[in-house]
Formats: structure tokens, sequence, C-alpha cells
């Protein structure tokens, strides 16, 4: 079985990295109760609709690969979201558990985000009652109508008493 060291995985918050050709990740791995060393490795994210990166094919005591993203295909570049990192053996991601064999290992969830560029409060798009005008004109219908209802509903039920 194979358990991530690096990044440092946590059951609240997924490592977060810019998505930058600058940037670089390091993975690093250990080992436990592997009996049978496998003939090669291959690590890759899954991420946002399923899409699938292989971010390295790796010799079979490989332990770290640092994942320079300015080696990802620009036809196929990496969007917002949450990555699964998967590393497997020869036997691939769906291999049965076997004593002694690497299991595929897929419980660290990474993070990407694009940062984006200061917007100063003067600029033309700034609209701070633009969203809420707009909320306002679609639930004033279905809040008149259920204040309507109530009001002849009240009305109804005084007049009942009354008599």
């Amino acid at each position: 079985m194979a358990s991530f060291l690096q990044p440092t995985p946590s059951k609240s918050v997924s490592p977060l990295y810019r998505v930058d050709a600058n940037e670089n990740i390091t993975f690093v791995w250990s080992y436990t109760n592997l009996l049978v060393r496998p003939a090669n490795l291959t690590l890759a994210a899954v991420g946002p609709q399923s899409a699938t990166y292989t971010i390295a094919g790796l010799q079979g005591d490989a332990t770290s690969y640092v994942w320079q993203l300015n080696s990802v295909v620009p036809k196929t570049p990496l969007m917002n979201g949450y990555y699964q990192i998967q590393l497997y053996d020869q036997r691939g991601p769906s291999a049965y558990a076997s004593p002694g064999w690497l299991m595929p290992q897929s419980r660290l969830t990474i993070a990407f985000y694009t940062p984006e560029s200061y917007q100063p409060i003067s600029n033309s798009n700034y609209c701070p009652t633009c969203f809420y005008s707009a909320a306002w004109k679609r639930s004033f219908g279905p809040i008149g109508t259920a204040f309507g209802i109530a009001c002849v509903t009240s009305a109804l039920l005084i007049y009942g008493l009354l008599n």
C-alpha cells in the first residue's frame, strides 16, 4: 500500500495550487507491506468532469515526483476545481487488492484555482445594487401572491368567527 506524505493530506481542506506555468507540485509517498516491486508506476490526476491528466510514468521504485505545471499540454489546460490524485502500478487504477502488491491509491485530493486580477470599485462594471434589484423583481410576484392569499384567508377566518 502507498501513502501520500506530501502534499500533506487533510480531511477538511484540500491543498490549493494556482494554475500557473511557474507552479510546481511535489508528491512524496511511502510504501507499507509491499512485497512485489511494481514494474512501473503511473501518477495521474482526475479532475472535474472526469478529465484525467497523466502526470508521470515512473520506475517501480520511485517515491517522489515534482509535477511542473508548465508541462501540461495547452490543448487540455487544467480547470479550476478538485483533482483526485491516483498512484497505481502496471495493473491499472482499478486493480484488485492482492497481498504484497501495490494497491491503487486515490485518497489524495488537491485543488486548483485561477487568480483574478484586482478590479477597483471605481470600475464602470461595479453595481452593488444590481444583483439585489433583479432578485427583488423576480421574487415580488410569488411574495405578493402569498401575501394576498394570507390576507384573504385571514379575512374569511375573522368573518367566520364574528358570525
